[in-house]
């Protein structure tokens, strides 16, 4: 198992799906882009919250690296922070051969009641977001070139606010028990 850390941004990708996390201040933001054969077109961007909020709209990440793991070497983005009475992590990884995207696996540990817990996204104009019937807690990500990517929240559950433009996946747990609470999610790429 190889551990390396990139030069700031540290730049991943899987299919039509270029992961990116940039240092903003005291911590990295990450941006999800549509990769074509003119360059990238920006789809989702964290929502970073600020030094002083004890509960920011989005895992307050100071540390990420890239680390290769498993047979096939694959990269994976590993980071860490703590905010206020938080401390979160989150391991990103390509979905299963064909990588068409990834799988974000957050934890947090509250040490305290949270008042906020989960990630915020803000989607990049003119990409827009529709529902998917049946699932509440999944989404599609649409393009108006057609490109689409398909969202599902594996474990908690999605606020979409399209006036604002803004995605939410929050964690389903009691947040005013101390403990270690964890949200998962998959973005996967379709093909056009």
């Amino acid at each position: 198992m190889a551990f390396y850390v990139k030069n700031d941004p540290i730049q991943l990708n899987a299919s039509y799906l270029h992961l990116e996390f940039s240092r903003i201040a005291d911590r990295f933001v990450h941006r999800l882009c549509w990769q074509t054969p003119d360059g990238l077109l920006a789809m989702l961007e964290s929502v970073p919250g600020n030094s002083q909020q004890p509960w920011p709209s989005d895992p307050p990440l100071q540390q990420v690296v890239c680390e290769s793991m498993g047979p096939g070497q694959i990269d994976v983005a590993l980071g860490v922070g703590m905010s206020g009475q938080g401390h979160w992590s989150v391991a990103v990884e390509p979905l299963a051969s064909p990588k068409t995207g990834w799988r974000w696996d957050w934890a947090c540990k509250i040490r305290g009641p949270a008042t906020l817990l989960g990630c915020t996204y803000r989607l990049v104009s003119p990409w827009s977001v529709g529902t998917v019937q049946d699932q509440p807690d999944a989404c599609v990500l649409q393009h108006p070139d057609g490109h689409a990517a398909h969202w599902i929240v594996e474990t908690g559950r999605m606020i979409v606010e399209p006036q604002h433009s803004l995605i939410r996946v929050e964690p389903i747990a009691d947040l005013s028990v101390p403990g270690t609470i964890r949200w998962r999610y998959t973005i996967e790429s379709h093909s056009h």
